[in-house]
């Protein structure tokens, strides 16, 4: 009985053997020298690479990058033997996509410098039984793309081994896009212990108790005015130049100056002078200046950044001021560029 159980036993486990051996490579799995239905392809053509090049923090280019690259084998069963492939550039490509650019009004490409970038190698191989290729390393150098340019860069492949290349994915394309540095924002100065020390005229209580006063021009409200004397006035009061001086409490660094008219839109300023001191006896003028007669706030931006403490606002002439030199202003307001 024993004897029996041993060769069933063995029976079955030869059965077992037998089976897994005859068990079939699958279809996907099996090499194959046939290039029907195969197709290699870029394994990353999927979409434009767009390449970073500047840091707008830091304003300088960035430093090189590489970006590896293979190929894929798209097709039932894998290669039973190496498949060459290899990489070059394509600029009909830039020509036909410039002519949709020009259609759309868009900048034109220009070719990556040669200079720009290099391959670690141009010939890969997909080998036998592999699905992807072995890779080559695409390096490109930030600092040889001027900012003011789009570049691309068209990569194909080709097959010296007779393989067709998919179509939708034979071509990889990286872009550097022109460098677009944003304007500066201002930042404008908090003037809650800022004071006025010294004007030639101002309307005291004509105007309500807050407007007419030169201290409305630093209280942060557009809405408030300072308006020159036009009630008990000296004659030094009641006409131009009007000067208010302000003293900033300590010496800032300043790009411009922000200038809000009079919200009414009338007795507007045209004609300015801006004058600066670090000790309100010396003082420099940064020249004369032109406000339009809008609400909307006005920006004097300097020809090159100051240093001070005080400052001087002398109105030289106004608009629609009667004849009489009246003339008003909502706020004046110190900025630096950020």
């Amino acid at each position: 009985m024993k004897k029996i159980l041993t060769l069933r036993l063995l029976l079955g486990t030869l059965i077992i053997l037998t089976g897994l051996s005859c068990e079939e490579t699958p279809v996907y799995e099996e090499l194959t020298t046939s290039t029907d239905g195969v197709q290699l392809y870029i394994a990353k053509a999927d979409r434009v690479h767009t390449l970073k090049t500047f840091s707008l923090e830091e304003m300088e280019p960035l430093e090189h990058d590489t970006i590896a690259l293979n190929v894929g084998y798209g097709g039932l069963g894998l290669p039973a033997s190496p498949i060459d492939v290899n990489f070059k550039i394509n600029n009909e490509v830039i020509d036909s996509l410039n002519l949709a650019r020009q259609i759309n009004g868009e900048k034109e490409y220009v070719p990556f410098p040669e200079d720009a970038y290099d391959f670690s190698t141009t010939n890969v191989s997909i080998e036998k039984g592999e699905a992807y290729s072995n890779f080559t390393h695409f390096t490109y150098y930030p600092e040889k793309f001027e900012m003011d340019k789009n570049y691309l860069l068209a990569v194909e492949i080709e097959s010296p081994s007779g393989y067709a290349i998919n179509p939708d994915r034979k071509i990889l394309l990286f872009e550097v896009q022109e460098v677009i540095i944003p304007e500066p924002e201002p930042k404008y100065y908090e003037k809650d212990s800022w004071e006025v020390i010294d004007l030639s005229s101002e309307e005291a209580g004509g105007e309500g108790p807050t407007n007419g006063y030169a201290s409305a021009i630093i209280d942060g409200n557009i809405e408030t005015f300072w308006h020159s004397c036009w009630s008990s006035c000296t004659a030094e009061g009641s006409s131009y130049p009007h000067h208010i001086t302000i003293d900033m409490k300590e010496e800032l660094e300043v790009s411009g100056l922000g200038f809000a008219q009079r919200q009414s839109g009338t007795r507007g300023i045209e004609l300015i002078e801006i004058q600066v001191s670090n000790d309100n006896v010396e003082w420099r003028s940064l020249g004369d200046f032109n406000l339009q007669d809008i609400t909307a706030l006005q920006l004097i931006e300097f020809e090159e950044l100051q240093s001070f403490k005080y400052l001087k606002i002398i109105v030289k002439s106004g608009y629609n001021d009667g004849g009489a030199a009246f003339t008003a202003l909502g706020e004046v307001s110190p900025y630096i560029l950020e």
